[in-house]
């Protein structure tokens, strides 16, 4: 065998061990995670989210109305919120 022989059958061989290319994937996107439901609130803590929104709501209409109609508002806000 020539030099120009071997080293065809040599880089044949090669290319016989060598890996296929791979397939592109066919895998599936994952579907997405539901939202996720915020943590019920303590006590203590949906009271002080209620009173933050209750000054909000009682700030924005320049105080002026009921206290406690502000903070049934903000209740109602609270829980649509769904905390």
């Amino acid at each position: 065998m020539t030099a120009k022989t071997s080293k065809a059958k040599s880089d044949k061989q090669v290319g016989q061990k060598m890996a296929s290319p791979k397939k592109a994937s066919s895998k599936k996107a994952k579907p997405k995670a539901k939202a996720a439901k915020p943590k019920p609130l303590s006590p203590e803590a949906r009271y002080r989210v209620v009173e933050f929104e209750a000054y909000l709501l009682a700030e924005a209409d320049g105080f002026q109305g009921d206290p406690g109609s502000y903070w049934l508002q903000a209740e109602d806000k609270v829980a649509a919120s769904g905390r």
